[in-house]
């Protein structure tokens, strides 16, 4: 399944990105909660899921900025999840590389990531993590043990191609960590989080979507050269290429 990420578009009003999505052809969209789908407002999460369906876009997720170890409260993500009728949040694993916390600081964020997945599961939702730099998911070892300490049947994770770290290494995150995985975020950044066109990684992602080996997951286009949607629908074209 092809689909945007709402921050891709941050500059765009929902009904903006909505039409987009239409035009662009794909199955659906992942709704940040930064700009377009404020947590705990309700009113608006189901006035989106409204316009969605009237388009037939799919609602693939709830893209949130909840952190673990911040002080946050997951109750108001959850709200504005309910509201636009998905199952699936993203959230982060805390604010620091995995060697920056001891093993007490780190069992409190696993803590804390059991009780978030624990009133999720209440309303049959799955909590995803951003496979992301700073953060306890930064390296694949740290996401997979974090992935056991925690052991939550709604507990899984995304995964994106860290701009950081050698090819051979992105085959690897992937080939330990795809029993977790939910969705992908699709993007071509070199270091220094340079952006470029996706067509110049036609030939990496390839090798990543043959070892991820389930084309039914969301790939969601996450970022695009410039931030010009002219550069999006040509990043999604080869997203389709790849794909279908």
């Amino acid at each position: 399944m092809i689909g945007i990420t709402s921050i891709t578009f941050r500059k765009l009003n929902v009904d903006e990105v909505i039409d987009f999505a239409v035009l662009a052809k794909v199955d659906g969209i992942e709704w940040g909660s930064d700009v377009h789908v404020l947590p705990g407002d309700k009113e608006n999460a189901i006035a989106v899921k409204k316009r969605c369906d009237e388009n037939n876009i799919k609602i693939f997720s709830y893209g949130t900025y909840y952190f673990l170890g911040c002080g946050q409260s997951i109750d108001e993500y959850l709200e504005s999840c309910i509201g636009l009728g998905c199952d699936r949040i993203r959230i982060w694993a805390g604010k620091k590389y995995p060697h920056e916390l001891n093993a007490e600081e780190r069992q409190i964020l696993v803590d804390e990531c059991i009780d978030v997945c624990k009133k999720a599961s209440k309303y049959n939702i799955e909590i995803c993590f951003e496979y992301h730099r700073n953060s306890l998911t930064a390296t694949k070892e740290s996401a997979y043990q974090l992935m056991k300490e925690a052991n939550q049947p709604n507990l899984f994770l995304y995964w994106q191609p860290n701009p950081d770290v050698g090819e051979d290494e992105k085959i690897k995150e992937i080939a330990l960590l795809k029993p977790y995985l939910k969705t992908i975020h699709f993007f071509n950044w070199s270091e220094g989080n340079e952006r470029h066109l996706m067509r110049e990684a036609i030939n990496r992602w390839s090798e990543y979507i043959k070892e991820i080996d389930d084309i039914t997951l969301p790939y969601l286009l996450e970022f695009t050269k410039d931030d010009d949607e002219r550069n999006a629908l040509d990043d999604i074209e080869v997203m389709k290429s790849l794909l279908m």
